[in-house]
């Protein structure tokens, strides 16, 4: 039988398993040293990320500011604005609901109709509904809103499949008999 030595002798005499054993060691360097130089670059990218997201923010509230508009119980945000951000700008400017009642956001041949106050005013969707039934009476208008669509429910309605002549023609009347 053989004894600890010898073995340990066999195992130093290998040049094979010493190249082995580097190879495995380095490779661990290399892999450890990578993977601290991966989290320092994300690291760096979650700071330029909150940077970025501070100013966007800023930049968001302060196009918004500038580009709504109040009508009596409505706001008329700027094309584009997405929803989160109407409510943030509404809860940051501390906008109470007894003054607004409804906000409308243009997006992508699209109007969104939101009830801000939901004490208040009209079942949106309900509304928008009969709106459109009365443009069906009228066979001039009757051809302009052939192709919308209506989705939504008592707080929201969302009005698709609009082109520019309808938005304004649609937005004007929505204006017209929510701001009251």
């Amino acid at each position: 039988m053989k004894s600890f030595s010898q073995y340990k002798n066999i195992y130093e005499s290998d040049d094979s398993s010493k190249d082995i054993k580097k190879d495995v060691k380095n490779d661990y360097v290399i892999r450890k040293q990578s993977d601290v130089h991966k989290k320092k670059i994300e690291a760096k990218r979650k700071d330029v990320s909150r940077e970025d997201a501070i100013k966007n923010k800023v930049d968001v509230q302060t196009t918004i500011t500038e580009k709504s508009k109040f009508i009596g119980k409505l706001l008329d945000f700027p094309k584009n604005t997405k929803s989160e951000e109407a409510y943030s700008f509404l809860k940051e400017n501390k906008i109470s609901k007894e003054k607004l009642w409804y906000f409308l956001i243009e997006k992508n041949n699209e109007l969104h109709i939101v009830k801000y106050n939901e004490d208040k005013g009209f079942k949106v969707n309900a509304f928008i509904v009969e709106l459109f039934k009365t443009y069906t009476n009228h066979n001039d208008i009757k051809n302009l809103i052939a192709d919308i669509k209506i989705k939504g429910n008592d707080n929201f309605s969302i009005i698709a499949n609009l082109n520019e002549k309808n938005i304004q023609f649609v937005k004007n009347d929505l204006i017209r008999f929510l701001s009251k």
